[in-house]
């Protein structure tokens, strides 16, 4: 149910601010509780107590990512240069940084 809740407000704030960056972060929020949804529903509907498998979920999770990293780099211009300290930047290669942050997103989605 509180989910129900939080995409209302997703729906109404997209369409009071259809700024570019509000989207794309809305569409994240949705990619990823379509996930969660897709869990419960397997869980209530199929009354299989595990709903659906881990493999699945990141699985699911690593390909929304991706979708939305290379939305990323097309749409807004990002730079796969990452800022350390005292202003030092590393210098990656696209394709390490995608690999890199993929890694993050999930992983982050994931912790407990």
């Amino acid at each position: 149910m509180a989910g129900l809740i939080l995409l209302i407000g997703v729906v109404a704030f997209i369409q009071f601010h259809p700024i570019p960056l509000m989207v794309f972060l809305c569409t994240t929020f949705l990619l990823f509780s379509s996930i969660g949804f897709m869990d419960d529903l397997k869980k209530a509907v199929w009354q299989d107590p595990s709903g659906i498998s881990g493999r699945m979920k990141l699985v699911l999770q690593f390909a929304f990512t991706a979708v939305l990293l290379i939305t990323l780099f097309r749409s807004f211009s990002l730079t796969s240069d990452i800022t350390l300290f005292n202003g030092y930047q590393l210098h990656l290669p696209v394709y390490i940084y995608i690999a890199i942050m993929l890694l993050f997103v999930v992983g982050s989605a994931n912790a407990n």
